[in-house]
């Protein structure tokens, strides 16, 4: 989002939650993961279990769950993974 976005009475938004999959094995890296994604605006962490975590987004970008995680985890799990 930029100020456009804030600033445009007509807001374009896209709201929407999506199931994305996780590659991290490690508790902590999950809970790191989660609240990074949560420290990002317009996206919030709902709920991490098993191999997944649930987000609500403001602006879902992507069409399929495979692009969704490129865009919101790829670049977290890279520096999560010990």
């Amino acid at each position: 989002m930029n100020i456009q976005n804030v600033l445009n009475l007509i807001l374009p938004i896209d709201l929407g939650f999506a199931k994305i999959a996780m590659d991290l094995t490690n508790d902590y890296g999950k809970l790191i993961l989660a609240n990074s994604i949560t420290l990002n605006p317009s996206t919030l962490s709902i709920n991490a279990a098993e191999n997944h975590i649930y987000i609500h987004w403001i602006a879902v970008q992507g069409n399929s769950n495979e692009s969704r995680q490129e865009n919101v985890c790829k670049s977290f799990e890279a520096i999560l993974e010990w």
